[in-house]
């Protein structure tokens, strides 16, 4: 919900984008194509489910006229965009001690 929002720079939340959410989680749960899967995406599979939350939870947001695209960018540019991606320094021992 949050990415979606961020990448629209939605003004705020509405129903209608937490329904988004929530049939975009649904709509991806391994239950539906077999009733033996887990009812969640494996762990793995989080980073896609995210992506695509955030997708419907845009695409609401424009909809419902709280968020917009910057000019010349798609919604998926503007998601991939918005994606922290972390980096950690390499650890450096000092030598002698």
């Amino acid at each position: 919900i949050g990415l979606g929002s961020l990448a629209t720079k939605a003004s705020r939340v509405t129903d209608a984008m937490l329904s988004a959410a929530t049939k975009a989680i649904v709509g991806q749960s391994p239950i539906l194509q077999n009733p033996l899967e887990p009812l969640l995406p494996r762990m793995k599979e989080i980073p896609d489910l995210a992506f695509h939350v955030a997708f419907a939870v845009g695409e609401q947001a424009i909809k419902d006229k709280v968020g917009s695209l910057p000019d010349g960018l798609s919604l998926e540019e503007a998601i991939r965009q918005s994606i922290w991606k972390p980096y950690y320094r390499p650890i450096r021992f000092k030598s002698g001690k």
